[in-house]
């Protein structure tokens, strides 16, 4: 009989103890219900943006619009506001530019470029075109983009645009071209930076001297990515020798590879 008791006791408590453990359960399931309905209507949008995109994309290529506008169309369908981005060769500012409009005041931008002058540039060039209350977090990394994974979080960045080639409007040209080691450093990096359902956009340039050899060494280390990993593409004016050639890496889930 006293087994028995205690048998019924012990009983109780345990179901004492489950229900309490199932009304926390239901309770932080219950919290949770915004965010993830949030992040569901995120990725909805950006999905519904990035099919509106390839539309964009055909009519643009078709039509002969300068590849520079269609890379920025196509970044539309991986840019929202308050994302993290990357300008890993931030130049004239052009691209930084629109990477900080794109991202907004609760966003932010790491610039990269080895010349000075170039970040000086862009950097009067973001507070001449963005007011104070819209301007996102910005960060000039004054030194080679190969070095981008030791200043940049990883699986953070939404969007990586490369511009390879030199410096924009640059006197001393020979000296402000991006190069085919450091470049190929410099994507590996971003391979890393680049958040789950990323882009890494290249735009490179071929009718420089070195300029051939580091598109397609950009291009072969490209090719070995895994599919079921990346997406992986190239578009050009097969009928235009001098016009760059832009090249997309889109990441599809998992980060190993």
């Amino acid at each position: 009989m006293q087994f028995s008791r205690l048998l019924q006791r012990d009983f109780r408590r345990w179901r004492k103890g489950w229900q309490l453990n199932v009304c926390r359960i239901k309770s932080r399931r219950r919290c949770s219900v915004r965010p993830v309905a949030a992040f569901i209507q995120r990725q909805h949008a950006l999905d519904h943006r990035r099919a509106s995109t390839v539309s964009a994309l055909a009519d643009g290529m078709l039509s002969g619009t300068r590849l520079t506008s269609v890379a920025q169309d196509i970044w539309t369908a991986y840019v929202q506001e308050g994302d993290a981005v990357v300008d890993a060769t931030a130049g004239n500012g052009g691209d930084t530019l629109w990477l900080a409009r794109a991202v907004g005041p609760q966003g932010s931008v790491s610039a990269f470029d080895k010349e000075e002058k170039a970040l000086d540039g862009t950097t009067a060039r973001i507070r001449a075109n963005i007011p104070i209350e819209k301007m996102p977090s910005m960060h000039f990394h004054h030194c080679c983009h190969s070095l981008m994974q030791d200043v940049v979080a990883l699986h953070s960045a939404s969007l990586i645009c490369f511009n390879l080639g030199y410096l924009p409007s640059a006197e001393d040209k020979p000296q402000t071209a991006t190069e085919q080691y450091t470049t190929l450093a410099a994507v590996a990096a971003a391979l890393n930076v680049v958040n789950d359902r990323g882009l890494i956009s290249i735009m490179a340039y071929t009718g420089h001297p070195g300029g051939q050899q580091e598109y397609e060494a950009v291009r072969q280390h490209l090719q070995a990515l895994s599919p079921v990993k990346w997406t992986v593409s190239e578009h050009k004016y097969i009928n235009r020798p001098t016009a760059p050639v832009l090249m997309c890496v889109a990441a599809k889930g998992a980060k190993s590879h």
